[in-house]
């Protein structure tokens, strides 16, 4: 778990208070996912590939871990996700990468990726993927 808490100068306050719970590895990841750690190379996708993805909501986590100063690369072989990032946006589904999980994800969705997303690299060893 990891907590980040942004403060700034005005109003201070008491805090937060929180629990946790260790979940199963089936319901660690959400609907689907895994962790994987230590592999030199992969496929991930999703739910029912080739075929479509289910209608209904669905959340995915992959987490990808490679030795200490060694980085991760993700490259897209098919990409085909509802929506259209120029116009209409996001809303209906997303593909959300972690190159920092410090910053912002990297968010993709439509039937094209660019030469600036078809291969994304992360800042360090752990890269996430929802």
């Amino acid at each position: 778990m990891k907590v980040i808490l942004n403060t700034d100068e005005t109003g201070v306050s008491s805090g937060f208070s929180a629990s946790y719970t260790f979940m199963d590895g089936a319901n660690s990841y959400g609907d689907c996912g895994t962790n994987i750690t230590g592999e030199e190379n992969g496929v991930i996708t999703t739910p029912n590939y080739p075929n479509g993805y289910l209608a209904h909501r669905q959340v995915c986590t992959w987490y990808i871990t490679v030795r200490p100063r060694y980085k991760v690369l993700l490259y897209f072989e098919t990409f085909l996700v509802e929506g259209e990032p120029s116009s209409r946006g996001c809303s209906g589904a997303v593909v959300r990468v972690w190159l920092d999980l410090s910053q912002q994800p990297v968010e993709l969705c439509g039937s094209e990726l660019n030469n600036e997303t078809i291969q994304l690299i992360s800042t360090t060893n752990l890269l996430k993927i929802t």
